[in-house]
């Protein structure tokens, strides 16, 4: 894996992140490439009595993201990943991992795909499809697997 040299991760603490840290870690080590892990806190809006709009992160989140960080910090270690850093910017997701990709410039950044509704993707939008769209470096979404994926040449079962 010549010029991997600098993977990034997103996480959120959900099942399909916690699969791209794996696949994060794995690659790491298998390129001998630093790992950032990057948590982003997203802010909670609410709306004044005059009707504007006021964005601010909650100290729960900050703690839980906090937490969370350690803890894959952890995990990537022990998987033998040399160096691991984390980052934990707070903002609307979406921009501040576009941010953190142009302002430290990752190889490889890995997403977990939720595998959302073609209604609801419309409707919420999908971090992962943003991120494919518009980084300025490779993307490696990683989806969940399935029990019943055939093989090649292989009938699927029923």
């Amino acid at each position: 894996m010549r010029g991997l040299q600098h993977v990034a991760v997103a996480v959120d603490g959900s099942s399909p992140a916690e699969r791209a840290l794996k696949t994060a870690c794995d690659l790491s080590s298998l390129a001998h490439a630093a790992l950032t892990i990057v948590a982003v806190v997203p802010p909670h809006h609410s709306f004044t009595p005059e009707g504007r709009i006021v964005s601010e992160t909650d100290v729960e989140d900050r703690r839980f993201f906090q937490e969370l960080l350690r803890r894959y910090h952890e995990t990537a270690t022990r998987a033998g990943v040399r160096p691991v850093t984390t980052a934990m910017p707070e903002g609307p997701v979406v921009e501040q991992l576009l941010s953190f990709i142009d302002e430290h410039r990752p190889d490889l950044i890995v997403v977990g795909a939720r595998g959302l509704s073609t209604t609801r993707r419309i409707l919420v939008g999908s971090v992962s499809d943003a991120i494919v769209h518009h980084a300025h470096c490779s993307v490696l979404v990683v989806r969940p697997t399935t029990s019943t994926r055939s093989t090649p040449g292989e009938a699927p079962s029923s």
